[in-house]
């Protein structure tokens, strides 16, 4: 059996994910000028149903010890 994502990969692929989106694909007001492309944290996070705040702390927890059940919310946000 194949070697899954180490969190380092995942982290890297979900940020990719998120900067390939846009709101409205996803169902939201594009809203404020934008100096990127693609989902804002804020928007990812109410995707995820959780605060930005946690949110950003999960992605700063990404590489080390994140929980299986938050990876798999924020990845299904970025679908």
């Amino acid at each position: 059996m194949g070697k899954g994502m180490d969190k380092k990969e995942l982290a890297e692929f979900l940020r990719r994910r998120r900067e390939l989106l846009r709101p409205a694909e996803v169902g939201l007001v594009e809203g404020r000028r934008r100096r990127t492309q693609g989902l804002r944290h804020e928007e990812a996070a109410q995707l995820a149903g959780m605060s930005t705040d946690h949110y950003a702390l999960d992605n700063a927890l990404m590489e080390s010890q994140i929980g299986l059940y938050k990876t798999e919310l924020i990845k299904r946000a970025r679908r």
